[in-house]
């Protein structure tokens, strides 16, 4: 089955689209009564932040769970991908307090494999309970400053 990452329009962000907007609106008004250089200027770099900004959003797009039947792989936002068979998971774990909330975490220890997803996908509580199908999740709590990888580096020395 495949998870496909959820993209949520950031409230913060908001003002990174109107920036690039109002400079192509700019670029444009400047072409047509200033200065063709400065408006063409203008005009460029409106047109690469809204490139820039698309390009980013769809390879977060393209990030996703899979699971078939010996394992699942993971494509992160950077286009990488890792892979785990079910039989090489020694730990699983569900955050459930601290900074990473609601994270879940695999580690295979033969392999030194390592993934950690966040909640960001779409149901994402159905990947937990097919996870849960083939191994034990343990639920953690961190300390404040601590990360899931200080906690599997205490849990296996």
């Amino acid at each position: 089955m495949d998870y496909k990452r959820q993209i949520k329009i950031d409230k913060n962000f908001i003002s990174v689209y109107v920036l690039a907007i109002s400079v192509i609106l700019a670029g444009m008004a400047c072409l047509a009564w200033w200065s063709k250089a400065i408006g063409f200027v203008c005009l460029a770099a409106g047109i690469f932040i809204c490139w820039t900004i698309a390009k980013t959003i769809k390879t977060i797009h393209n990030s996703r769970i899979t699971t078939y039947t010996e394992g699942f792989s993971v494509v992160n936002a950077d286009s990488s991908k890792m892979s785990i068979n079910w039989d090489e998971i020694t730990m699983a774990g569900k955050v459930e307090a601290g900074k990473f909330s609601g994270h879940v975490f695999v580690y295979a220890e033969n392999s030194d494999k390592y993934i950690q997803l966040s909640p960001v996908f779409s149901d994402f509580d159905k990947f937990e309970d097919e996870l849960k199908d083939h191994v034990d999740i343990k639920s953690i709590l961190l300390q404040e400053d601590e990360t899931v990888r200080d906690y599997i580096k205490k849990q296996i020395s």
